[in-house]
């Protein structure tokens, strides 16, 4: 769990404000802001500020210790004698404290019956993560309680699967409804949460490709007056018991005065597998967001033929005239169920489009047709005029370097000069212990798919350092005439892209450029 909180002391309110009026200030202030204070346990948490008033109201943003060290919590181990790593909580406080904050009604189950699976001890603390369904609905108690004793909290985590499904499906006199605890604390708030700004909806049911599953939260939409940004994470196809799927719908009439002023909305790690994109919903939802700045796309895995990026362009075309910086990151889609017509290839209808991250996959020709002779214009013939920052995300073997050297060509042309940044990103899966892209090794016999590049390299031993500097020699001859400022990444790790290209693995090198000035980090 972090919790942050912002420092009062006086010497600090001039920093503060600077950081008001640049995020460089502010991501350089952070340490001397705010406090990062590590908690491991909820009920102690909720102890301490539930008799300090003061110090709640201080709370800004809380997020799971569990899932900070998540190996830790899942995989408990025992290996020194008389320790044990697995995370506890006094489940009977929490219960207690809910009850005192009011936050159960007679009209839901009783408390008890959802925890009755929990793995109790002498002392009655439970032991967290013995059921998975359990831990959602612990999940749902803890959020409710976060936002009854925070009331200035700005950043909320709230998980759609509660852990309460499988006792909807049984034959009980009172079943279970979603989110128990937190309709009566909204009840209890009708002046809802001004504060709170950053919504994370996780868990979003995707069984429907017309429906995102967010029509349960619509008790909570409209004591959401300052929400500015909306982050769907993990959303996943599910598989039911009896294919009876979790009633879900995406009623959002109510959220329409909340979402008029959103400023972000992205999905991170979305899994799709072999299920069509919910396109319908999100555009659905895309088009009462009337004054979006920002969309991300990062999806975990989708097959090519249940992604079409040209119509994922299409529902969010609404905010063709609002939207500043977009984001599609599909590094593994399936060339083979791609076809040229499916690609992305006009953004020039987003005329306020200033930045801009893209996958090779999503527009290149080159990448999905290796042979073929089409033009080398797949990305000139589709930026805005107007775009000032460009990411590309090259995915190995296959780059679109083509692209990039005609793009550079139009830059000299004295085309898109409004462009000042451009940032390539060379991504490698996590080799395996015998992989030649292992940043250790010393030598491996050419590899042919390097002549992608345009350029042997000249020696045999290979490594991450010497294909970023053959990509550098490449683009630098590129963009020779023109002002853009060069920033070249190569680096091994997970498949999919984060919402912040600075979390990537440790396993990187990179080169920052113009053509006058090379900083190198190693």
């Amino acid at each position: 769990m972090a919790v942050l909180y912002h420092d009062p002391y006086e010497q600090t309110r001039t920093l503060g404000n600077l950081c008001l009026v640049s995020r460089h200030i502010q991501s350089l202030a952070q340490g001397l802001l705010y406090h990062f204070p590590r908690i491991y346990s909820y009920a102690g948490f909720f102890r301490t500020i539930d008799s300090r008033p003061e110090l709640a109201n201080c709370v800004k943003v809380m997020t799971w210790v569990y899932r900070e060290d998540v190996s830790r919590f899942l995989f408990p181990r025992r290996d020194i004698p008389g320790t044990v790593l697995t995370a506890r909580e006094d489940i009977w406080y929490l219960r207690a404290l809910a009850m005192q904050l009011k936050l159960q009604n007679t009209e839901v189950l009783e408390f008890a019956p959802i925890f009755i699976d929990y793995n109790e001890n002498d002392e009655d603390m439970l032991d967290l993560f013995f059921k998975h369904e359990i831990f959602k609905a612990f999940d749902n108690l803890v959020t409710s309680i976060m936002l009854g004793l925070c009331s200035r909290l700005e950043f909320l985590s709230i998980n759609l699967e509660d852990g309460q499904e499988a006792l909807r499906l049984q034959s009980l006199p009172r079943k279970a409804t979603r989110f128990q605890y937190l309709p009566g604390l909204i009840h209890q708030r009708p002046e809802g949460f001004p504060f709170l700004h950053t919504l994370v909806i996780q868990n979003t049911l995707h069984d429907d490709p017309n429906v995102l599953g967010i029509g349960s939260l619509s008790f909570l939409w409209k004591s959401l007056p300052s929400l500015q940004r909306l982050i769907f994470f993990r959303s996943s196809t599910e598989q039911y018991p009896g294919q009876v799927s979790p009633a879900c719908n995406d009623q959002v009439d109510d959220a329409e005065e909340s979402l008029r002023y959103l400023k972000e909305l992205r999905f991170v790690r979305c899994s799709r597998y072999d299920y069509p994109l919910p396109l319908p919903a999100i555009a659905n939802l895309v088009s009462k967001c009337t004054a979006l700045e920002l969309f991300t796309f990062s999806p975990v895995l989708v097959e090519g033929g249940t992604f079409p990026p040209s119509q994922l362009v299409d529902a969010i075309s609404t905010t063709a005239c609002t939207l500043r910086q977009l984001v599609i990151n599909c590094p593994i889609l399936d060339a083979s169920a791609v076809d040229a017509t499916r690609l992305v290839t006009d953004l020039r209808q987003f005329t306020q489009l200033q930045s801009l991250v893209l996958d090779q996959s999503v527009f290149c020709h080159h990448h999905h047709f290796p042979d073929s002779d089409a033009s080398p214009e797949c990305l000139t013939s589709m930026l805005p005029a107007n775009i000032h920052t460009l990411t590309i995300n090259i995915h190995y073997p296959c780059n679109p370097m083509v692209d990039l050297v005609a793009l550079g060509a139009s830059v000299s042309n004295g085309e898109f000069s409004f462009l000042r940044y451009l940032r390539v990103q060379v991504v490698f899966a996590e080799p395996s212990k015998d992989d030649p892209l292992d940043v250790t090794s010393t030598s491996y016999e050419q590899n042919p798919a390097l002549l992608a590049l345009g350029a042997r390299l000249s020696d045999p031993e290979w490594s991450l350092l010497a294909y970023r500097k053959e990509i550098r020699q490449i683009l630098s001859k590129a963009f020779e005439t023109t002002n853009v400022v060069l920033d070249v990444d190569c680096f091994r790790g997970c498949l999919y892209q984060p919402v912040n290209a600075d979390d990537w693995s440790p396993h990187r090198v990179s080169t920052r450029f113009s053509k006058n000035l090379i900083h190198e980090e190693e």
